[in-house]
């Protein structure tokens, strides 16, 4: 099933590219539906792969609503992975972004922003206190 899935999004991927090339948009739109569904599976390697392609073709159109979302995007997934300096640097460029927005999906951006930022903050607090926990025996 694993492979199979793979094999359709590599195929999904590869006429979004023919189709892409005169429309970044959507092969952005497409490379962040793909990360998506590789942090569904949990291979996190890969959906950071496709999160950070995706992030550099919204910063070539200057898609500033896009760029936010991947950020936020991004950084939720290293906060799932524990790496708490690069969520909270993507958390904080996304946030950033969303605060200079007009729009409504960048009002939007900020509430999924503090959602997010709320989480990394009770992860770390949690894994701090897990840590201070093993130090002093109290299991």
């Amino acid at each position: 099933m694993y492979f199979k899935l793979i094999a359709f999004f590599t195929s999904l991927l590869f006429t979004h590219t023919l189709i892409a090339q005169t429309d970044s948009l959507k092969l952005a739109n497409s490379l962040l539906l793909v990360g998506l569904k590789y942090k569904r599976l949990s291979d996190y390697d890969c959906a950071k792969h496709y999160y950070h392609r995706a992030l550099v073709i919204f910063k070539n159109i200057d898609n500033q609503e896009k760029i936010a979302d991947t950020h936020n995007k991004l950084g939720s997934l290293y906060n799932k992975i524990s790496n708490y300096d690069s969520a909270t640097f993507h958390l904080f460029k996304s946030k950033e972004i969303n605060e200079l927005l007009t729009s409504t999906e960048g009002k939007v951006g900020l509430l999924k922003n503090f959602v997010n930022l709320s989480s990394l903050f009770a992860k770390q607090l949690d894994d701090q206190t897990a840590i201070h926990n093993d130090l002093n025996g109290q299991n």
